[in-house]
This record gives C-alpha cells, sequence and structure tokens, in this order.
C-alpha cells in the first residue's frame, strides 16, 4: 500500500485533480474529459476539451501545504524558543487538515444551493444564519438534501468499499486535538501519530466531499437535462 506521506507528486495533483462534466456536474478523475469530443458517461454531453476543475485553487494549496508541514525539517534546532519537542509540524499539519475539512464542506454547500436554484438573496441569508462549521453540517447541509449528515455518511458507507464513517470520526479526533491546542493550550494530544493518520486520511476524506457531490448536487443537474 502506498502511503499518502511517501508520495512523489504534490498532493495537488495527486489527490486534487477532480473533473466536473459541465453539462450534469458529475465529478470524477477522468482525464478524457479535457479531450475535445468526449461524451460524459453519466449524461452524453460532448465537451469541447475545456473540463471544468472541480476543486478551487485554495483547496489545492491546501493540500500541498499539508505535505509541505509534515515534510519539512525537524532536524533543526531553533534556540530561544520556550517549548521544547519537535511538534510544530506536526500541529500544522493538524490545523490545515482542518482547515481542508472546512474548505471542502463549504465548497459542498455552496454547489449544494446553486444546484437548488435559490435566489441570492435566500443564499446570501442561510450562509449568514450558518456561519459555522457545525451548523452548516448538521443544519444546512440536511436543509439541502432532506438527509441528516451521519445518514448520509452511514449510506456512502453501504454503497462503498471505503469506511467514510471511520475517516468521519478520526476527522472529529483531529478537530478536538485541534481545539485543545488552540484554545486550551494543550498540544500534548497533537503527535507525529495524528500528523501521519492526517495526511493518510487525505485522500478518502477529499474522496468523502466528491460522492457526496455525486450523491446529492449531480442529481440535481442531471433531472434537470
Amino acid at each position: 500500500m502506498v502511503l499518502a506521506q511517501d508520495l512523489a507528486f504534490p498532493f495537488s495533483l495527486a489527490y486534487g485533480k477532480y473533473l466536473e462534466c459541465q453539462e450534469c456536474s458529475i465529478v470524477d478523475r477522468n482525464n478524457d474529459r479535457m479531450r475535445h469530443g468526449f461524451k460524459c458517461p453519466s449524461c452524453d454531453y460532448v465537451g469541447d476539451g475545456g473540463a471544468l476543475l472541480y476543486f478551487h485553487v485554495n483547496i489545492l494549496i491546501i493540500l500541498d501545504l499539508i505535505q509541505e508541514s509534515f515534510h519539512a525539517s525537524k532536524s533543526e534546532n531553533i534556540e530561544g524558543r520556550f517549548y521544547e519537542g519537535e511538534g510544530p509540524n506536526d500541529i500544522s499539519v493538524v490545523i490545515f487538515y482542518c482547515t481542508l475539512r472546512e474548505a471542502l464542506l463549504d465548497n459542498l454547500i455552496v454547489r449544494l444551493l446553486r444546484a437548488n436554484n435559490l435566489s441570492d438573496g435566500v443564499k446570501e441569508r442561510l450562509l449568514e444564519d450558518n456561519r459555522y462549521h457545525i451548523q452548516k453540517q448538521n443544519r444546512l447541509f440536511k436543509s439541502l438534501t432532506n438527509i441528516k449528515w451521519n445518514d448520509a455518511i452511514f449510506k456512502l458507507n453501504e454503497e462503498s468499499k471505503t469506511d467514510y464513517k471511520q475517516v468521519d470520526g478520526l476527522t472529529l479526533e483531529v478537530v478536538k486535538a485541534r481545539n485543545n491546542f488552540i484554545h486550551e493550550g494543550s498540544k500534548w494530544a497533537i503527535d507525529r501519530d495524528l500528523s501521519t493518520n492526517c495526511i493518510n486520511n487525505v485522500p478518502r476524506l477529499i474522496s468523502l466531499y466528491v460522492k457526496l457531490h455525486n450523491s446529492y448536487v449531480h442529481p440535481f443537474y442531471l433531472k434537470t437535462l
């Protein structure tokens, strides 16, 4: 098994290169979508070679920041600092991983809002009333999909070989460790094992949000064709 931390390619290229059909909004890693005349297997749309990159550049940058932080040198002895140990790089990985999770949900919510064909005013109001991650995940997601977050994860588990419940559970543990560090000043829950789990979980976290898009955004567009 090839672990994410051993990958030679930038994470933005290895895990961020998902393409989106211009017509039905299905998302996959089929590079043929960049070829003129490619017919989408989902909706039969014949592309002009101008395939849409699914993830915004901010998500691609965060992916590379996670990778770079994990591989940053830990051998440098910085004199004069007020703490001991080798934690800074691992803490960076955890913080960037949590930021990735938030950016992925924001991306999904924006696409769900578009798919529901809501007015700009309604979209702004919904985002204003659900500014925090937990509100978007547990309240806004359900309003836009008619399914609770945990039920959606459970459904994906039934349809896939990937254990998305485990992915979501690990992410919650990482978020708790991040919050303990930021709000309580405790860094002891963050170590090399946790940052390694983060970096190895990146491809599955990305896959989770792509699966959610294809399950709850793509059908909106497909039924209008």
